[in-house]
């Protein structure tokens, strides 16, 4: 395991968005996403879309 990484994320602590969050919602499951280095990402299931996905 790479140095400063926890083997699990801390559950207790929110999600901190980093990019800007979209109007469009996950293709999975329909929660919200936000925006990050042209990834789409879902923050209710954790789905990522690149943006070179159809």
């Amino acid at each position: 395991m790479p140095i400063g990484m926890t083997a699990a994320p801390n559950a207790s602590k929110p999600l901190r968005i980093v990019g800007p969050t979209t109007d469009e919602p996950c293709d999975v499951c329909g929660g919200p996403t936000f925006e990050r280095n042209c990834k789409v990402i879902c923050l209710r299931c954790g789905y990522t879309r690149d943006c070179s996905d159809p």
